[in-house]
C-alpha cells in the first residue's frame, strides 16, 4: 500500500481540471480531450509522491489480577513502571488515550 499527500494530489488535480462553474462541460467536451484528461490524471497520482509511514499498531495497558501488573494487549510485554506510557516500548503500539486519562484521574483522587 502507498500513502501520498492527499493536498498535493489535489493541487495537481485543480491546475488541470475544467472551472467547476463551467456548466456541463463534459457534455461538450470532445472525447479525445476528456480522454487525455483522464490520463492526465492518472498521471498525476501515478507520480505522487509517497509518504514514508508504517502502519499504527492499536492496544490496551490490560492489568494482571494476580499482582496487577500492566501488560500490552499486543505483544503481552509487562510495564513495571509507575504510570502506563502512550506506547508499549517493546511493540510501539499506541495504547488508548482515553483509558489512560482514566486511570489518570482515578490516581489523583
Amino acid at each position: 500500500m502507498d500513502l501520498i499527500d492527499r493536498s498535493e494530489l489535489q493541487y495537481k488535480m485543480l491546475e488541470i481540471l475544467p472551472e467547476p462553474d463551467s456548466l456541463k462541460w463534459y457534455e461538450k467536451a470532445n472525447p479525445d480531450k476528456v480522454k487525455k484528461l483522464v490520463d492526465e490524471l492518472y498521471s498525476i497520482v501515478l507520480d505522487a509522491k509517497k509518504i514514508d509511514a508504517k502502519p499504527v499498531k492499536h492496544g490496551r495497558w490490560m492489568q494482571l489480577i494476580e499482582n496487577g501488573d500492566d501488560y500490552c494487549s499486543i505483544c503481552g510485554s509487562r510495564y513495571e513502571g509507575v504510570f502506563p506510557t502512550i506506547f508499549c516500548p517493546c511493540c510501539g503500539a499506541k495504547m488508548y488515550e482515553e483509558e489512560m486519562e482514566a486511570d489518570e484521574d482515578e490516581q489523583t483522587q
